[in-house]
């Protein structure tokens, strides 16, 4: 039998509770629930490449972003230094953070209005700003409402499926909202999850806000049939800490799987933190 729970369809949202049930998918003003069974069709078979021949006249060299962050300039200005690692990181974590606690069709409505009001007046300037907000939120709204490849809950579910792992131990390494430790721990019950990330503010808000009635879909360790987790109901820790300051052993199963995952996506994180760059 599926199993279900009753959950609000937002937090804060004012929407009343439903039922959510396996194969459910629905998109809701923050977020996409993806409840369905089948891995996404994402794979495309482009044959083989002759990777020996390869050259940048065929390739083409990538696209280099070195447009500067308000918030690098102004700190710089303010501090006489370049901003460090560290400090940048974090400015990108709260920024990005940020993304995650818009209901894009609401500031959509608001951006508009605002567009339209600046050019009632002849607000040249703040016309501009309303437009280059509206289409940030479209963009935003596009990758992770309606294409959900932020979270992308099916295809990590297509990925972590079939391993020979029994009650284990997590370690994920610059966790921030450690949500592909939390689709292990469903999928693989009975997890022990150990985030760790070296700025608070991913223990604080991060992680510590993703939202309670997000469902992840995994086993049931009793009847081996699938359910759905919530975070509350997974064994979570959350320690800040430079990974090259941590003293585990080998205790740990599969801290690489979960780093391995998301590895291009943290390398891009940690570049634009490190530049200050404005994405």
């Amino acid at each position: 039998m599926p199993s279900t729970r009753s959950v609000p369809a937002q937090d804060a949202s004012g929407r009343a509770p439903h039922v959510l049930a396996i194969g459910d998918h629905a998109c809701l003003p923050h977020y996409t629930l993806d409840l369905r069974t089948t891995p996404p069709d994402v794979f495309e078979d482009l044959g083989s490449v002759d990777w020996s021949g390869m050259t940048w006249a065929t390739a083409g060299r990538p696209y280099q972003v070195d447009r500067w962050a308000a918030g690098k300039r102004e700190w710089e200005a303010e501090h006489a230094r370049p901003l460090p690692v560290a400090e940048g990181w974090r400015q990108f974590n709260a920024s990005f953070h940020q993304l995650f606690l818009t209901a894009p069709d609401e500031a959509t409505s608001r951006a508009r209005a605002e567009a339209l009001s600046a050019l009632a007046r002849f607000d040249g300037a703040g016309a501009r700003e309303a437009i280059t907000e509206l289409v940030q939120l479209t963009v935003w709204n596009r990758v992770h409402r309606v294409e959900d490849a932020v979270w992308d809950p099916r295809g990590k579910r297509a990925l972590f499926g079939g391993l020979d792992l029994v009650r284990p131990r997590i370690l994920f390494l610059g966790a921030a909202d450690g949500y592909e430790a939390m689709q292990l721990a469903a999928m693989y019950p009975g997890a022990e999850v150990v985030l760790v990330d070296y700025d608070d503010f991913c223990r604080t808000d991060r992680f510590g806000k993703f939202p309670e009635a997000y469902p992840f879909l995994g086993v049931d360790p009793s009847s081996g049939h699938q359910r759905l987790w919530y975070r509350e109901e997974m064994d979570i820790s959350f320690e800040v800490a430079d990974i090259r300051d941590l003293r585990y052993g080998r205790e740990f199963d599969s801290g690489k799987l979960c780093t391995r995952m998301t590895v291009a996506l943290r390398v891009l994180r940690v570049s634009l933190g490190r530049r200050g760059i404005e994405a």
